[in-house]
């Protein structure tokens, strides 16, 4: 019995993959002032703004990946009615394969479309030169990123001003009625910083 359950364990092993890639959470926390109250979130400001970030949940998948999710809420507090939902998924590789965001403000539900990492181009001919990349900043992360924030920000235009939410100082700095305008670029300063804590 006992050599079964030593082989059975054996052939798991190895047909699990080894994640050689992994999610920095300290310094994910460092670059937004640090996490607090025992490490659950982060506040800072951004354009006179106040921002919560909690700490990101890191799922292993079976393959090796990472399926890291974290929120963005505006205000003081951690308040769900204004918040922002960032769901990665990163290859064995470290590499970004799908990115989605769920955002929620001034009674306003919105989902981003799912996007996904564009298929490699094909292989080069036999004997033949590569083509020179005079666009080298244009990656496919970046083309995703790119894409997500553009779909993003459709989804909020196509919304009447009064849904966008208010824009006064007052309600900025307590939280309130906190324009959804507001969220695309925190989001996206907290996906570049996600993307950078990937080890």
């Amino acid at each position: 019995m006992k050599t079964i359950s030593l082989l059975l364990l054996s052939v798991l092993f190895s047909v699990t993959p080894a994640s050689a890639v992994s999610f920095d959470r300290e310094a994910f926390g460092n670059a937004l002032n640090g996490f607090i109250k025992h490490k659950r979130f982060a506040k800072y400001s951004i354009n006179r703004q106040l921002y919560v970030t909690t700490i990101p949940t890191v799922t292993h998948r079976f393959d090796g990946g990472l399926f890291i999710t974290t929120q963005v809420h505006a205000g003081r507090w951690a308040d769900p009615s204004n918040a922002g939902v960032l769901e990665l998924n990163i290859t064995p590789q470290g590499h970004l394969e799908s990115v989605q965001i769920r955002l929620t403000a001034n009674g306003q539900n919105l989902t981003s479309a799912l996007i996904e990492r564009p298929a490699n181009e094909a292989p080069l001919v036999e004997g033949a030169e590569p083509s020179v990349d005079l666009q080298p900043w244009k990656t496919a992360t970046n083309t995703m990123i790119q894409q997500l924030f553009a779909d993003l920000n459709n989804q909020i235009n196509k919304l009447e001003p009064e849904q966008r939410g208010s824009r006064d100082l007052y309600s900025r700095l307590a939280g309130k009625g906190n324009p959804l305008t507001h969220f695309p670029p925190v989001l996206r300063h907290n996906l570049n910083l996600l993307l950078n804590s990937i080890r």
